[in-house]
Order: structure tokens, then sequence, then C-alpha cells
């Protein structure tokens, strides 16, 4: 029961991403980040390879964790929308950023990918022009669709690998990664490889059927930067939000608990 939960909020928060990526990158008039073919692939191959990876190591980590299933007494206090507002908050500090940076990593490498000149201007404002002001004055429309595409599909692999260390932060609700770390380290190895050749395969056969251009540029160094770091700072933010959510699991216990004390008493017989 624990381990589906868990992998239905992964799935949850991979949704979101998605949306989140697409309505950013919608709201700065730019080219379609994630393709339809994509969103399909991702939430039918890579998102259920992580999520199979959750729900098989739940039966290891239910018989070696601790249960974070609060005691089910009815309480007083109209609870439900403070849980809510909080779960919200979670889901937005954890999904919000990472889509922020796939956003600029998309623009990154549709500016890389058109030869753009750094010294004219951010690759922002340089793309920002060719796609609004100018007009696609110097940027003919099969070099800006190639450029596009792959961009689009260095995006997906970048939100593959995010995902895959999204899957680790899903695990459990309240402990620890070093406490879950020794119990799913080769299931999630093992999805993680999976879900990456899959997501490399895609990537590959759809740069090759969708631009006839051989030749390819480097990738840029904030773009190698961010693939390395980012993850580390999912990791940091999943753990800083299991810990916030631990504290308000143990104090709803402590809660729950003396609210039941408080019950037996006023109804065992005296």
């Amino acid at each position: 029961h624990q381990a589906m939960r868990q992998a239905s909020m992964f799935a949850l928060a991979a949704s979101l991403l998605l949306m989140q990526i697409a309505l950013i990158g919608n709201c700065f008039l730019l080219p379609p980040i994630v393709d339809s073919a994509q969103l399909i692939f991702t939430l039918l191959v890579v998102v259920p390879c992580y999520a199979l990876a959750i729900v098989t190591s739940g039966k290891r980590i239910a018989f070696n964790v601790k249960s974070c299933n609060p005691m089910r007494v009815k309480l007083l206090t109209k609870a439900a929308k403070p849980e809510l507002q909080r779960y919200t908050a979670y889901m937005l500090l954890r999904t919000l950023p990472t889509a922020c940076v796939c956003v600029a990593i998309f623009i990154t490498l549709v500016s890389s990918n058109l030869g753009y000149d750094s010294s004219k201007g951010t690759s922002a404002n340089q793309l920002w022009d060719a796609l609004v002001y100018d007009s696609m004055a110097y940027v003919d429309d099969e070099r800006l669709r190639t450029a596009t595409v792959r961009a689009q599909q260095g995006v997906n692999l970048i939100v593959a690998l995010f995902l895959g260390f999204f899957c680790i932060g899903s695990l459990h609700r309240t402990a620890s990664l070093l406490e879950l770390w020794r119990y799913c380290k080769y299931i999630w190895l093992l999805a993680f490889v999976s879900a990456g050749t899959l997501q490399g395969i895609f990537t590959a056969v759809s740069v090759k059927l969708s631009t006839n251009e051989t030749d390819s540029r480097a990738l840029p160094a904030s773009v190698i930067v961010l693939s390395v770091v980012w993850p580390i700072v999912i990791l940091c933010v999943d753990e800083a939000v299991r810990h916030h959510d631990r504290k308000k699991f143990r104090r709803q216990q402590q809660r729950l608990t003396l609210e039941f004390e408080t019950l037996l008493g006023q109804t065992s017989p005296k």
C-alpha cells in the first residue's frame, strides 16, 4: 500500500513537471519544449520504469523502515486543508525549480545549435529576437526547426535523468535517503539504466527521422554543469522536504496519541 502510494506520488510529480515545462515555455513564446511523441513516451515508458522500481523496493523498505501511516483517529480539528496546502507546497518546491532549469537548458541548446555569438547578448535575448521581433529575419525555417528538434531531444534526455533522481526522493515519505539507499540501490540502478537506454534509443531515432543535417555541435558547458550539479540539488531538496514532513508527522503522531488516550479515558468505566 505504501509503495503504491509513493509510486502514484512520483507519477503525479512527473506529470506536473512536464506540464510546468510546457507552461513556462508557452509563457515565453518558445517552440514546444516537449513534443507530443516524447510526452507520451515519457508517461508510458520512462515513468513506469521508475514507478516499478519504487513498488519493487517497497517490500524491502516496508520490512526494514518504520511505516509512516498515521494513527486512524478522527480528529476534532479540521486538519485536511492545511495538509493539502503543505503537500501542494512540497510538490511545487520539488518540481518548479527543475522545470525552470529544463527551460533554461532548452534555450541554451537552441541558441548553441543556431550558432549565436555570446558577444551579441545572452542566448535568451538572441533567441527571443529570432522568434518574436525579427520574424526569423536571420534564421531560416529549416535551420530553426533542426535546432529546435535537437534541443527538444536534449531536454528529453535531461528530463529522464532528473526523473531518475526524483524517483529516489519518492521511495519513502519521511525516511532519509541514507536509511533507504542500502535497500533499493540495485533496483534503482537497474531502473535508471533501463529508462536511460530506452530514452537514448528513442532520442536517436527521433533525431534521425526529424533532421537531415549530420553535423553536430559540442554541448555548452553550462548544460553539462547543470546536468551534473542539478541532480544533487534535487536530492538535497527532497531530503529537506522529507525532513520537514518527518517533523510534522511526528508531531501529528504525538497529537493523535494524546487524543486517543484522552478519548480512552473519557469512555473507560470508572
